[in-house]
């Protein structure tokens, strides 16, 4: 260690006569800054994870609804279902969305997947398309077709 850590008067001087020095701080690259956002996110999602689960057990589903498509209620944009039967345990996750929208015919297609932890059927997804017309924009939305499996083409 120094002995002597004081300064004399005239190299006090010459110090307070400098410039401040000029610190340069590099920002962080974007890419670096978007991986920090999308970690904050991920860790975020795994922490309220457990508050859906709870939420699911409770409640027996989560469903979040289109506004936009007849019939809501039957078709859900995502629904998240506890399967309990004698046969099934697991989950049911619905799909559903809007495919070709013209102004007086609809088609909605909806997805059902099952994650089945104990069942007694290996293959229980399905598909299916319900189709709906009106004659004008006031007029309530009638179904006029169901197919099994993907929906078909509509006409302008």
């Amino acid at each position: 260690m120094p002995e002597n850590l004081s300064l004399e008067p005239e190299q006090i001087e010459q110090l307070t006569d400098q410039q401040d020095p000029v610190i340069v701080v590099q920002k962080p690259h974007p890419i670096k800054r978007l991986g920090c956002g999308l970690l904050l996110v991920l860790w975020f999602t795994l922490l309220l994870t457990p508050c859906a689960l709870f939420y699911l057990a409770a409640n027996g589903e989560i469903r979040i609804w289109h506004s936009d498509i007849p019939e809501p209620s039957a078709h859900p944009r995502l629904l998240v279902e506890l399967v309990s039967e004698v046969d099934y345990r697991g989950l049911q996750l619905t799909r559903s969305y809007s495919v070709g929208a013209p102004a007086d015919n609809i088609c909605i297609q909806t997805d059902v997947n099952f994650y089945l932890w104990e069942s007694i059927e290996d293959e229980l997804d399905t598909s299916y398309c319900d189709c709906y017309e009106r004659s004008s924009a006031e007029d309530a939305w009638q179904l006029y077709q169901t197919v099994t499996d993907t929906c078909p083409k509509l006409s302008d």
